[in-house]
């Protein structure tokens, strides 16, 4: 399966699956019980530049913890909770929240859990070491594996086919060197 550039340009909205995609899948913890979490640094500035120009991230996963919402805090997007979405419906509460329809949003899900999501998009992404199901139905697959820039390179694909990511790279690379006054 795959993606056309015009499928590309009318994405709004990027929804993430946390465990499996933004991390490698793995489940730490502590000897208090205390869940940790690593994140790919690689998914932090094409995550600010997507965000700079209007295109919306957010965070799905099943598992609530601190690790999370720290996250999204810093980057002021939201998480939402699969157990939440049951009632609603997945599509039906992500298109009401974001006042999007099913073609404007994008999903990027590694594990069987993701499957309903997916099949509910636009466009269903996935990591290189995604399970087989859903590999079956993602129209793109990365080259990152989970918790290797995944959320990275699905960022740049979406904005590389809206035309905004080399102006976007060019003023955040001003930014980051700039002088102040």
């Amino acid at each position: 399966m795959s993606a056309t550039p015009e499928q590309l340009k009318r994405i709004r909205l990027i929804v993430t699956d946390v465990d499996g995609v933004l991390t490698d899948g793995k489940i730490n913890l502590t000897e208090d019980g205390v869940e940790i979490k690593s994140f790919c640094a690689k998914d932090s500035p094409p995550l600010r530049l997507a965000l700079m120009n209007g295109l919306k991230v957010a965070f799905v996963t099943g598992r609530r913890s601190n690790a999370v919402e720290k996250r999204v805090a810093q980057y002021g997007i939201k998480a939402h909770y699969k157990s939440e979405l049951k009632e609603t419906g997945f599509m039906n509460f992500i298109e009401k929240e974001y006042g999007l329809v099913k073609t404007e949003i994008a999903y990027i899900g590694d594990d069987l859990n993701d499957l309903a999501g997916m099949k509910q998009v636009g466009i269903a992404f996935c990591p290189a070491d995604a399970a087989a199901e859903v590999k079956d139905i993602a129209a793109i697959h990365t080259s990152a594996k989970g918790g290797e820039g995944v959320l990275a390179e699905v960022i740049r694909m979406v904005m590389e086919a809206q035309g905004t990511w080399k102006s976007a790279v060019e003023k955040f690379e001003q930014e980051q060197y700039a002088k102040p006054n």
